[in-house]
């Protein structure tokens, strides 16, 4: 009797213990509605709803947005394309006056998958972020398409991200500072190691931020489609202040072959390459600032390589 009492009893506080720290491994993902007036000179707002872990939704959805360059084009889509884990891939088609290539449908038929083309009528940058009702896994990666990444890199990174995905997960990471001003100043890289924005090189996320995104105020998409820049930190802000945390972990790539083809490509060559393209960052910066009424950036050191 003492023993069966005895082991009920170890057997309770076990579940109790598991429960505790699952729920403080697993973050809650919060997200909240974005109104500009309030939001000024306040940190707080309104909840909209919370997500607790994951739901387990099978494998990823990958989004690419294109423009003028279906050279390198067709070996990044190819390249996702190859992953079993993907499941589904999303085109965002911005060569407006372009035909759409067959080779998308006919390498999606090959690889059995998913393939969902958009075509909008304006070429505007801001598209890329804006809430697809078509996405139905929990985790999406946004990517550049001049970007070549492993898929056990994606892997790796999502095997940490099911834990915690209210974070960002990216390849690609940058940092801001403050200047003397009382401005802030996008950079190219790290600062003493820290970073504090992660682009869409690729980016994992969870697909609940693209509403997050959605809901921002028409002010902010305007800055953007002004500059044809800045949505990838715009998404930052957005998280950043959602989560009143650091926006995530930056992923470093355990295999020479991750990389940027632009050089490669005929066509456009990428917005970086652009007269003003970090000034306008910097801009941006700034003008997000004023919008919510404080910077919700904060510095990271949380890396995934190859040891962990």
């Amino acid at each position: 009797m003492k023993l069966r009492l005895f082991l009920y009893v170890s057997c309770l506080v076990l579940v109790v213990f598991v429960i505790v720290i699952t729920t403080s491994i697993i973050p809650q993902f919060r997200s909240s509605t974005f109104n500009a007036a309030s939001a000024k000179g306040d940190q707080n707002q309104t909840e909209k709803y919370y997500f607790n872990g994951m739901r387990e939704r099978p494998g990823f959805t990958v989004i690419i947005m294109t423009h003028n360059r279906n050279d390198i084009f067709k070996i990044v889509f190819e390249n996702y394309a190859n992953m079993e884990s993907v499941e589904k891939i999303i085109v965002q088609w911005h060569n407006i006056e372009q035909t759409i290539p067959t080779f998308l449908e006919e390498i999606a038929t090959t690889r059995k998958k998913k393939l969902l083309i958009l075509q909008p009528s304006v070429n505007l940058i801001s598209n890329r972020m804006r809430l697809d009702p078509n996405i139905m896994t929990d985790a999406v990666w946004v990517s550049d398409d001049d970007i070549i990444i492993l898929e056990s890199d994606i892997l790796r990174a999502y095997s940490l991200w099911k834990w915690m995905p209210n974070q960002l997960f990216g390849f690609t990471c940058r940092a801001h500072s403050f200047r003397e001003d009382g401005s802030y100043q996008y950079h190219a890289g790290f600062i003493e190691g820290k970073f504090s924005i992660l682009l869409p090189a690729p980016l994992l996320l969870h697909r609940q931020y693209f509403s997050v995104f959605n809901s921002l105020p028409e002010s902010i998409f305007s800055m953007v489609d002004k500059y044809q820049n800045c949505e990838d930190i715009v998404m930052n802000f957005a998280v950043a202040n959602a989560t009143k945390d650091a926006v995530g972990v930056c992923v470093i790539a355990q295999n020479g072959k991750y990389g940027k083809i632009d050089g490669r490509s005929k066509g456009d060559k990428g917005l970086k390459r652009r007269k003003g393209h970090y000034l306008h960052r910097t801009i941006c910066l700034n003008e997000l600032v004023k919008i919510y009424g404080y910077m919700p950036l904060q510095y990271s050191e949380n890396y995934l390589n190859r040891q962990i």
